[in-house]
C-alpha cells in the first residue's frame, strides 16, 4: 500500500469518488469498512493504475476491482454504442467466474444502465454467439 491509501478505514474516505450506486452495493453486501486489499486497490484503479493484488479468500478482492470497473463505466462521457463492450473479466476457473458474476448481479441492481453476461469455456451455443454480438458488459 502506498501512503495515500494505508489509512483508509472508512468508505467515507472514498465517497467523494464513488457514486451512490456503489455505496448502495457496499451497504447491501454489508461491507462496513474497506478491507486492506480494497483500501489499497480501489483508489489506484479509479486513477487508471495497473494493480496486481494477492490476498486470501474472503479478503474482498472481487469488490476491490468491481467498484472501479462499474465506476469507470458509469462515468464515461460518450454514449455507449450498441455493440460496444465496456469490460471483460477473465477468470481462471468456472467456479470463480460464477462467483464474480453473482456479485456483478448485485451491482447491476444499482447500475441499471449496464448489463452483463457470463461466458464459460467448454461450450459455445448459438445463444452465446448471438449474445456476444449485442454489446454486453462482460
Amino acid at each position: 500500500m502506498d501512503g495515500r491509501t494505508k489509512n483508509m478505514n472508512d468508505w467515507k474516505e472514498i465517497a467523494h469518488v464513488i457514486t451512490e450506486p456503489s455505496e448502495n452495493v457496499l451497504e447491501e453486501l454489508k461491507f462496513i469498512k474497506p478491507t486492506p486489499v480494497q483500501a489499497a486497490c480501489i483508489p489506484l484503479l479509479l486513477n487508471y493504475k495497473d494493480v496486481a493484488a494477492e490476498a486470501v479468500t474472503g479478503s474482498g478482492k472481487t469488490i476491490a476491482f468491481l467498484i472501479p470497473v462499474f465506476e469507470l463505466l458509469i462515468k464515461r462521457e460518450s454514449p455507449w454504442k450498441t455493440n460496444e463492450i465496456g469490460a471483460v473479466i477473465v477468470s481462471p476457473t468456472r467456479e470463480l467466474a460464477q462467483q464474480i458474476f453473482a456479485v456483478t448481479q448485485v451491482f447491476l441492481k444499482h447500475f441499471s444502465t449496464l448489463t452483463a453476461s457470463l461466458y464459460i469455456g467448454g461450450k459455445l451455443s448459438k445463444k452465446d454467439c448471438h449474445d456476444l454480438g449485442f454489446g454486453k458488459l462482460f
